[in-house]
């Protein structure tokens, strides 16, 4: 059973806060996560967000300007997920920052979740003009 093992990371901050005297600094094998400009990927949350309606949440991406933001190597897919995290928890609504693990593959990808309050958990991604990629492995 070794077609694909797909390794999903909900750093689902949707349920706790970081703060509180901590670093808020996302850890994958011991080392922190750091985005295409080498900086580390920081996730600040917002201890009054709430879960959004779904069309709540829509209209919060729709209003958010990071997509416009093209993909580069000094801005990849993992500072596009923090900064759609870090804009929906600013404007009240609960995030989580996803990564995204492929058995085999060297890298991964990194979007959001959101747990709406009437259509459960949606995952969204923002990564700008520029970014495609290749599964070469069937999904399971």
């Amino acid at each position: 059973m070794n077609k694909i093992r797909l390794v999903v990371f909900a750093i689902i901050l949707l349920l706790s806060c970081v703060g509180c005297g901590e670093t808020p600094y996302i850890y994958e094998d011991g080392a922190i996560l750091c985005g295409g400009d080498g900086e580390p990927i920081e996730l600040i949350n917002n201890p009054n967000a709430t879960n959004p309606t779904y069309a709540e949440l829509l209209a919060s991406i729709r209003e958010d300007s990071t997509d416009e933001q093209p993909y580069s190597s000094t801005f990849t897919c993992a500072d596009f997920a923090e900064a759609v995290h870090n804009d929906a928890e600013e404007a009240g609504i609960r995030a989580a920052f996803v990564s995204v693990y492929f058995e085999g593959e060297d890298e991964g990808h990194a979007l959001n979740a959101f747990e709406t309050i009437d259509r459960g958990l949606v995952y969204i991604d923002c990564t700008g003009e520029g970014f495609s990629t290749t599964v070469t492995h069937p999904l399971v």
